[in-house]
């Protein structure tokens, strides 16, 4: 067991930045929205780019009957998403007052550090 500590501790380290696989834009689009780099079954918040719709990726999901981006319309939010939006159909957009008000009470509040500060 100390042998694989020490290999997973000094042989294994973290990737680095530029060679980690990124599923999602780091920055905003033009609406505000966020998109994702990559699917698996199907291209929920994937923006239809000609690359998207015809790469090798895409013909093989063609010939096995996937979803490609952009065939379903809106079904798959192509425009990107907010985190308030993320969720079931029937639950979208709920709740947003709530949070509101409970992230301007955080914010108002004092910070007092960890609780268990003054033991």
């Amino acid at each position: 067991m100390s042998i694989r500590k020490i290999l997973l501790r000094y042989l294994f380290l973290p990737r680095p930045y530029f060679l980690r696989k990124r599923w999602f834009s780091e920055e905003a689009n033009a609406n505000g929205r966020f998109n994702a780099d990559h699917y698996i079954s199907h291209p929920w918040y994937i923006k239809p780019t000609l690359f998207e719709r015809w790469s090798l990726k895409s013909l093989l999901l063609r010939l096995a009957g996937g979803a490609i981006p952009g065939d379903a319309g809106d079904k798959y939010m192509p425009q990107g998403y907010i985190i308030s939006e993320i969720g079931p159909e029937a639950l979208r957009g709920k709740g947003e007052s709530d949070m509101q008000v409970t992230r301007e009470k955080l914010v108002n509040e004092k910070k007092i550090g960890c609780p268990f500060s003054g033991w």
